[in-house]
């Protein structure tokens, strides 16, 4: 599931209640973020805690069969300057 989805056009958005769980066995939320000081997990979107919680919703009404992950970065997670870049090699120094 991708945190953009919920900006497409109408008629063409997408939330975590649209998600047939019957269909899948994992469901990768993107994305999220390592923030660069602290290296705790954050959301990308405004909204993210909201979606992601919303998606673990769906995943409760599985009974456990439904596993959620979290993917970290995405397309600009890793530009040359920017807020992320270096938050990995930080880490690991």
């Amino acid at each position: 599931y991708t945190n953009w989805a919920q900006y497409r056009p109408s008629g063409r958005k997408f939330y975590p209640e649209d998600i047939n769980p019957a269909l899948c066995t994992h469901i990768n939320y993107a994305f999220g973020v390592v923030k660069q000081n602290t290296f705790t997990l954050g959301g990308y979107e405004w909204n993210d805690e909201e979606m992601y919680g919303r998606l673990n919703a769906v995943k409760a009404g599985t009974g456990g069969r439904l596993k959620s992950l979290l993917s970290l970065g995405g397309w600009t997670f890793n530009v040359q300057g920017g807020e992320y870049c270096d938050v990995f090699s930080t880490m690991v120094s």
